[in-house]
């Protein structure tokens, strides 16, 4: 039997507690509640399919791939957003978060086929996917006031699972 799952990395709490107050005000201004469903996160590998013969290559091959990982420390570009669906935080493509992008996806890549391109956009996603076309403009105006961190640092790539339609960590792995 197939689980659905995706790959992300996890901001620090500071950053993580000030995403789950503008999803809650996303929610009560906009009625958007989609990215509620996940922790915030910068995905790296979008949703896949997997069979539990092949869950413990995939968590062999993260174990090993974070040790050549050091805490990340990220730069926080402000607000974007793709297409009148989505409002996010903009995260620079370092060269290290690419590097670290491109590793564990030709890693699991053997394993798995996800969902979607391999463009790689790194975000943090506020309001994901269920905002009306007639509200982007308000929700994302509301959105650009609103004030962000200029750095964030991740020191955990997670295998997320879905689980009574909600992403919910399944396995962390410290960058060290």
């Amino acid at each position: 039997m197939s689980n659905l799952y995706y790959i992300g990395l996890i901001p620090d709490e500071e950053l993580n507690s000030l995403c789950v107050a503008y999803k809650n005000q996303a929610e009560e201004l906009f009625a958007c509640k989609a990215a509620k469903k996940s922790p915030a996160h910068i995905t790296i590998v979008p949703p896949f399919e997997i069979d539990s013969s092949n869950m413990e290559l995939i968590n062999q091959e993260l174990s090993e791939l974070v040790k050549n990982y050091t805490t990340l420390e990220l730069a926080i570009h402000g607000w974007n957003h793709f297409k009148e669906r989505t409002i996010y935080m903009a995260i620079e493509a370092t060269p290290q978060l690419k590097q670290i992008f491109t590793e564990v996806y030709e890693r699991v890549i053997h394993y798995v086929t996800p969902r979607g391109d391999r463009k790689f956009i790194p975000h943090i996603s506020i309001i994901n996917r269920d905002l009306l076309a007639e509200n982007f403009t308000a929700a994302y105006d509301f959105f650009s006031q609103k004030p962000l961190p200029a750095k964030c640092v991740c020191s955990k790539l997670v295998l997320f699972s879905l689980v009574n339609g909600k992403w919910r960590n399944s396995i962390s792995y410290n960058l060290i």
